[in-house]
C-alpha cells in the first residue's frame, strides 16, 4: 500500500513538471532581395551619361537604403538618381548619376581679365583666338603645349605681340615716346588742346568736311547718304545732326565740336531725336526704343563714340552698347570720307579724331569686357585739363 502510494505522489509530480516547460517558437527567416547598382557617368561634352560600374547588392526587405559613392571631379545628380530608398521585392535596378564638375578657367592678357570660362572636368581648355596672342602660359609660367585638361580652378596668361609697333606720325608723334600704358592719357591731352568753333559756324564747315567726294557741290547725309545740295538754305536741304545727343553731352561747349557733328536729313534728324544707338541691319531706322544708323554709317558713328569719350570725358551708358560699337567699328572699316573729314575739320578746329587715323587704337584700348575697361567709360570726370588748355577762338570766315 506504501509503495502504492509513493507511486501516485511521482506520477502527479512528473505531471505536474511537464505542464510547466515552455515551448520555444520556431526562428522566423527576414527574407533577402537582391538588387543591381548601376553607376553612370556623364560624358565629356555634358550631352548624356555611359555606364561606368555595376554591382549586384543583397540587403534585408524592408531595409532604408542612402548610397552616396564619390568620384574625384564627379557628383552625384540627386534629381534623377534614384539613391534613397526602401528594399522591398519590386527592387531590381538602383540607377545612379554622377555629372561632372564645372571649372572656371580665367584667361588674362596684359591689360587685365578677358574672360572666365566654365568647363566641365575631363574637358581640354579651348583658348580664346586672339589677333595678337601668339600662346599662352599656366600659373606656373610655363608655356603651355598640347591639350590641357580640365581638373580645378584655373587661370592662364596671354603671350602678346607686341602693340606698341604703331609708327605714330604728325600730330601724334609725340606717342612713339610714351610707353603703351599712357597712350589714352597722351591722346587727351593732345586732342583736349584744341580750337574752338561756334555751332553757327558749323554750318559752313559741315559744306567743307562733309563734302560728297564724287560732287564738290554736295555733302553726304548720314544715315540715308544721300548727296545733296551743300549751301546752306537755314536748314531746309539737311541741318546738324549730333552724333552724340546734344541733351547728353557735358557742357554746351560740346555741342560745338565739329567731330560730333554730321550734315543730316531734316526728318531722319528728328526722327531720330535722341535716341540711343542699337544694333540692327538694312536701313536706318528707330528699332525698338533705340536707333540705328544704317549699315553705311556704322562704322563712323562707331568712331565718333570713341572720340567723344575720349575727348569730352563722358560715359558711354548715355549712349549705347560698348560690344555695339565695337562690332560696328570692325564691320564698317574706316572710308576715305572720313578721312576727308577728318583732315578737314583738323584745319579748323586743330584736333583729330585718332580712331580715324589710328583704327588699331580701339583693340588697345578696349580689349577686353566691359568690366575690365571701367576706367574709360565709367566715370564722369571733371574736365579739368580741357579748361586749362582749350584754345576758345571763334573762327572768321572770309
Amino acid at each position: 500500500m506504501k509503495k502504492l502510494f509513493l507511486l501516485t505522489i511521482s506520477m502527479i509530480t512528473l505531471v505536474t513538471l511537464s505542464s510547466c516547460i515552455i515551448e520555444t517558437p520556431p526562428t522566423t527567416t527576414i527574407k533577402e532581395i537582391d538588387y543591381t547598382i548601376e553607376r553612370y557617368l556623364q560624358i565629356v561634352d555634358g550631352t548624356s551619361y555611359e555606364i561606368d560600374a555595376l554591382t549586384v547588392e543583397k540587403d534585408p526587405l524592408g531595409t532604408f537604403k542612402k548610397i552616396l559613392i564619390e568620384y574625384d571631379g564627379f557628383y552625384l545628380n540627386e534629381e534623377i538618381s534614384n539613391h534613397i530608398f526602401v528594399v522591398d521585392e519590386s527592387l531590381e535596378v538602383v540607377k545612379l548619376y554622377y555629372d561632372r564638375l564645372p571649372y572656371q578657367i580665367s584667361f588674362y592678357l596684359s591689360s587685365g581679365l578677358y574672360e572666365t570660362q566654365t568647363f566641365l572636368f575631363g574637358q581640354d581648355v579651348i583658348f580664346p583666338n586672339l589677333s595678337q596672342v601668339t600662346g599662352w602660359k599656366n600659373r606656373m609660367d610655363e608655356v603651355v603645349n598640347g591639350v590641357q585638361i580640365v581638373s580645378r580652378d584655373d587661370r592662364f596668361y596671354a603671350i602678346e605681340e607686341d602693340q606698341t609697333a604703331i609708327n605714330f606720325e604728325g600730330y601724334y608723334a609725340f606717342l612713339n615716346d610714351v610707353e603703351m600704358a599712357l597712350w589714352y592719357e597722351t591722346l587727351q591731352e593732345i586732342i583736349q588742346s584744341y580750337t574752338y568753333v561756334s555751332y553757327g559756324d558749323a554750318r559752313d564747315i559741315l559744306q567743307d568736311s562733309d563734302e560728297d567726294p564724287n560732287n564738290q557741290d554736295n555733302v553726304l547725309l548720314i544715315y540715308n547718304r544721300d548727296s545733296v545740295l551743300s549751301t546752306w538754305d537755314a536748314g531746309v536741304t539737311w541741318n546738324r545732326e549730333h552724333v552724340w545727343p546734344r541733351s547728353k553731352l557735358p557742357n554746351s561747349t560740346a555741342e560745338a565740336d565739329l567731330h560730333l557733328l554730321r550734315a543730316s536729313d531734316p526728318v531722319l534728324n528728328s526722327t531720330r531725336g535722341n535716341l540711343s544707338f542699337v544694333d540692327g541691319s538694312g536701313e536706318a531706322r528707330i528699332i525698338g526704343s533705340g536707333w540705328f544708323p544704317g549699315e553705311e554709317d556704322r562704322g563712323d558713328v562707331a568712331r565718333i563714340v570713341f572720340y567723344v569719350l575720349m575727348m569730352w570725358e563722358t560715359n558711354i551708358n548715355l549712349i549705347g552698347n560698348l560690344d555695339t560699337f565695337l562690332k560696328w567699328h570692325e564691320e564698317d572699316p574706316v572710308d576715305d570720307f572720313e578721312r576727308q573729314r577728318n583732315q578737314v575739320i583738323y584745319a579748323y578746329q586743330r584736333n583729330r579724331n585718332p580712331f580715324i587715323d589710328y583704327p588699331e587704337l580701339v583693340s588697345i584700348f578696349y580689349p577686353t569686357t566691359p568690366q575690365n575697361i571701367t576706367f574709360v567709360f565709367n566715370t564722369i570726370t571733371s574736365i579739368s585739363y580741357r579748361e586749362k588748355h582749350a584754345q576758345y577762338h571763334v573762327h572768321a570766315f572770309l
